[in-house]
């Protein structure tokens, strides 16, 4: 545990590592097999920002997470008091993502999407967005990229040449979009706005395939959603003000069939394995990790 809330929680792919990012700036690697630290990342000196960030790529030897000073800092964990900056962003960093084969990084906040080459740390390319970027999410097979803004449109990307294939409008077609995610085969795409329903859509043609309700209240807000690792069941977390249920929830969605569990903790994010005997959900709670079985 920490004696500080944790902002941020990433599984890396192979299941082996959990990284939590503080809200003091640190950043802590465990090894699950042993069940210790394997990392520590001390906080920087002057620096009591949270790590909101937190990506492992695909071998699960490299992590990237945000920093001090606007950079993403992209760190070896056998080497992590080594830093390679990536350098670019001229305000806050919103989202982060390794690509399927590990060879980029892509980071959006209020002034661009940026695409970083993951070995050199070069800038390949940059769009300035007008309307920021909330989300980042690579398709499976690393050739698109799917990113969401306020002004509540999915637009999807060739990854090289940053060209919008197409663009989808988010969930009730206003507002802006919070998460968004793909399934493990590629078909759908998910978003949800800050507050409003999630949609589901076909990844190749845009048409809709669900408009996911949720919340019991105007002011909730839905905070990240994951696919499982079959495609068929999605899995957000809310963050609101229902009376019964102590402020938060997470949901699962299979089909048309939604089931609810309440959750008295302050639950910000979920993160799914996959590669291990069940669908594991890492629920952070304030300066507590758990790991829940679905």
């Amino acid at each position: 545990s920490s004696s500080h809330y944790v902002a941020s929680l990433a599984f890396s792919p192979d299941s082996k590592y959990l990284a939590a990012g503080t809200e003091d700036g640190a950043v802590v690697v465990w090894d699950l097999t042993s069940r210790s630290v394997s990392t520590r990342i001390a906080k920087p000196d002057h620096w009591n920002c949270g790590v909101r960030l937190l990506a492992f790529s695909p071998d699960g030897q490299t992590i990237a997470h945000d920093g001090p000073g606007l950079p993403v800092q992209v760190r070896q964990l056998t080497d992590p008091g080594t830093v390679m900056a990536l350098k670019g962003h001229t305000n806050a960093v919103n989202t982060l993502a390794f690509s399927p084969g590990g060879r980029w990084i892509a980071s959006g906040g209020f002034d661009a999407l940026r695409l970083w080459d993951a070995g050199s740390g070069e800038e390949l390319g940059a769009r300035n967005e007008h309307f920021g970027t909330n989300q980042v999410a690579f398709s499976p097979a690393g050739k698109h990229l799917a990113t969401s803004a306020d002004d509540g449109k999915i637009r999807i990307r060739e990854v090289l040449t940053g060209k919008v294939v197409r663009t989808i409008d988010g969930p009730l077609h206003s507002g802006w979009s919070a998460g968004v995610a793909y399934s493990p085969d590629g078909t759908k795409i998910a978003a949800a706005r800050m507050r409003g329903p999630i949609g589901v859509w076909n990844a190749a043609t845009g048409e809709e395939i669900a408009t996911i309700r949720t919340g019991q209240d105007e002011r909730d807000m839905v905070g990240s959603l994951a696919f499982g690792p079959r495609g068929r069941v999605l899995l957000w977390v809310e963050t609101g003000c229902h009376a019964n249920v102590g402020g938060n929830r997470w949901s699962i969605w299979e089909d048309t069939i939604t089931e609810e569990e309440a959750h008295p903790a302050r639950v910000r994010f979920v993160t799914l394995v996959h590669g291990i005997s069940a669908d594991e959900v890492g629920v952070v709670e304030q300066a507590d990790i758990r790991v829940l079985a679905l």
